[in-house]
């Protein structure tokens, strides 16, 4: 019975990672990209499940990120949630 919880527990950590505290988000890059400091270092971030236009896609780039800024302001505490890091080597998280 002892195994079937140590293994139960280890399955739901696997399935559902504690999240990571960023200290500060520092910019909002794009509709679906911002910085932020992770443990003290500058991490890019890309928004999970979020596809918007690039910053040069006029009008909806910029409209994109003026909305994402106003959701998330600038030196504001976030609690993330990792997923992936990307081909960019942007990591890949819920925010």
């Amino acid at each position: 019975m002892l195994k079937l919880n140590i293994a139960v527990g280890i399955l739901a950590f696997a399935v559902y990672p504690l999240p990571i505290q960023a200290s500060i988000l520092i910019r909002v890059v794009d509709g679906d990209s911002v910085i932020a400091r992770i443990k003290g270092k500058q991490t890019n971030i890309r928004l999970a499940c979020i596809d918007a236009p690039e910053i040069g896609q006029p009008p909806y780039g910029r409209m994109a990120m003026n909305t994402l800024s106003g959701l998330l302001p600038r030196y504001s505490q976030i609690t993330i949630q990792p997923i992936e890091f990307d081909r960019y080597n942007r990591l890949v998280a819920n925010i």
